[in-house]
């Protein structure tokens, strides 16, 4: 019973816990426009949200007066539930334009302890009249660049602009033969041409030529009927107009031939950074250190980045997570942040060396090959706490015979050389917490001693107390196997282990590294490496063979309880150097 309340009291304080290190529910209040380039006679829209219902106040709208005018201001508010969990927002639209050239800001807005980011808006001078403007309608197409290579983005903006009302407006989207065409938004602004106030209707695509040669954007048609209302795009019907864009053609260049194909990466900027997820790390034999990776790309989709390759070196094992992506269409195109996490352990103290990471690609805007490159580094590895490494002295235990091993599915990549004790914080810890709570609660069921698996131990031999403890341990290890659950196998296992094997009244439990390290039995031995490559690997538990693992345990528990009544003195040793 007393463990049970000390079940309950853990439980109480690790709820509090989360509560404290999960984010605060905080109001978020964000702000963003429909684009960040204009023109000095051009508008845009500023969405400012708040997630949550408004209904009294507003965000100081006033502090835009000093470099736009306001021109019009909207509210909107919406609550939804999704999944049985409610959501809530309140958003504010504004009409701006701008005051002056040059580069001007959007300050950011503070409502009920919130805060908004700023936003960078770039304004230009009025352009050259455009041929044909003294007509009240007329449609343009704008092409960014009319070179480039094979795969680099371009960008097509097709414009219906019109001083008078428009309405029943229809167009063909844009389709091009040997390239990838992407539409990336469509948006209504008001422009200055020579005095004369125009609405602008925009569609924007992004373009991947797929194939050397000279490719053509056929001209663009769109028709409308012109309408009596006075606001442009209006609903009143009237005579029908057609509108037309000129054809324009690109000239796309084969990749330059000392780049091969599998490098090619055209962009227009590239940049590589990693971070260490403990500041300036401490490196230990045995403890995780995870390292992150994170690319910026401009100008090409994310299926076209190649995954960051980290090899092991002698003396740290690598074990990749899955990257995180995050792919973004913008005015100015792609836009790609990766985030890429590898978990590094040591497996021996002294100086080790990284490697260098290198990505090559092509500047689109400097017309050159560029190297982005982590230059190699070499770290400072501790020993291992409270310890030695396993040395060549342990006696050996017995082989015995046993099925094969069947490989685990595809995605669960074996180990070959030894890991230390680690575990990726990160990822686990709500398996660590749900751990935990499942070893208090099977304490105060079999009243079974404390285990910490996170110690090193250089030899073993037969516990003492072995006698009541070992078979409460074994069944539990039964149990967890029949379950799949692999955490739950590997820390019943160390139970075990510890409840059979220790010498004398020692409570330096047994580590599973050092059964991975000297175990003479290689089906076994694999099996371990499995399992921890599983658990850490991010392999679907179903995918190991836990009732192999038992089958192979029971032998050693027999061969070992063989061992024990033909001898006298301690059971044969575990372990080999």
């Amino acid at each position: 019973m007393k463990y049970a309340g000390y079940a309950k009291i853990f439980l109480i304080v690790t709820m509090l816990a989360l509560a404290l290190v999960s984010p605060a529910q905080a109001e978020t209040l964000t702000a963003f426009v429909d684009r960040n380039k204009v023109a000095i006679d051009e508008t845009l829209q500023l969405s400012v949200r708040i997630d949550s219902q408004a209904f009294f106040g507003k965000p100081e709208f006033s502090l835009l007066e000093q470099d736009f005018d306001i021109l019009g201001t909207s509210q909107s508010r919406q609550l939804r539930s999704i999944n049985g969990k409610s959501e809530s927002s309140t958003q504010w639209e504004l009409h701006l334009a701008p005051k002056r050239e040059g580069q001007l800001k959007i300050p950011s807005f503070e409502f009920k302890g919130a805060r908004s980011q700023e936003i960078d808006i770039r304004v230009s001078a009025v352009p050259q009249a455009t041929a044909g403007n003294d007509r009240d309608y007329y449609l343009e197409m704008e092409v960014d660049k009319h070179r480039a290579y094979v795969q680099e983005q371009l960008l097509v903006r097709i414009r219906l602009n019109s001083s008078i009302a428009l309405t029943g407006l229809q167009g063909t989207p844009l389709t091009l033969d040997n390239a990838k065409v992407i539409k990336i938004d469509e948006k209504q602004y008001d422009r200055l041409v020579q005095g004369r106030r125009f609405g602008v209707y925009e569609v924007s695509y992004v373009v991947f030529p797929q194939k050397s040669g000279t490719l053509t954007i056929p001209e663009q048609l769109f028709s409308a009927h012109k309408s009596v209302g006075r606001s442009a795009f209006g609903r009143s019907s009237g005579p029908k107009v057609r509108l037309i864009a000129a054809a324009q053609s690109i000239e796309v260049l084969s990749p330059p031939s000392n780049i091969p194909a599998n490098q090619w990466l055209p962009l227009s900027s590239l940049e590589l950074s990693q971070s260490w997820g403990q500041g300036q790390p401490q490196f230990r034999v045995g403890e995780p250190i995870t390292r992150t990776l994170k690319l910026k790309t401009q100008g090409v989709e994310a299926a076209f980045i190649a995954p960051t390759k980290m090899i092991n070196v002698p003396g740290i094992r690598v074990y990749p997570e899955q990257p995180e992506v995050e792919e973004l269409l913008t005015e100015s195109g792609y836009e790609v942040t990766r985030t890429e996490r590898f978990g590094l352990v040591p497996s021996q103290a002294g100086a080790l060396q990284l490697p260098a990471i290198q990505l090559r690609w092509w500047d689109t805007t400097a017309k050159r090959e560029r190297l982005a490159e982590l230059p190699a580094e070499v770290i400072q590895v501790l020993p291992a706490r409270g310890g030695s490494q396993p040395t060549a002295t342990a006696p050996t235990i017995p082989v015995v015979a046993a099925p094969k091993v069947e490989p685990l599915k595809e995605q669960v990549a074996l180990a070959s050389d030894s890991t230390g004790n680690w575990l990726l914080w990160s990822n686990l810890i709500w398996a660590a917490v749900c751990a935990l709570l499942a070893l208090l609660w099977w304490r105060a069921k079999r009243h079974a001693a404390v285990v910490d698996p996170d110690q090193n131990s250089p030899s073993m031999t037969a516990s003492s107390n072995g006698g009541t403890q070992e078979p409460l341990a074994f069944k539990a290890l039964e149990q967890a196997c029949a379950s799949a659950d692999l955490l739950a196998i590997r820390v019943a296992l160390l139970r075990w282990l510890h409840s059979r094997f220790v010498s004398g009244n020692a409570v330096t439990p047994v580590t599973l590294e050092q059964l991975i390290l000297e175990t003479v039995d290689p089906t076994l031995k694999e099996l371990l490496r499995q399992l921890d490559k599983s658990i850490y690997g991010g392999a679907a538990s179903e995918a190991y063979p836990a009732k192999q693992l038992l089958q192979q345990i029971r032998l050693l528990r027999k061969s070992v309880a063989s061992s024990t009544q033909q001898q006298s003195n301690p059971l044969p040793g575990l372990y080999v150097g």
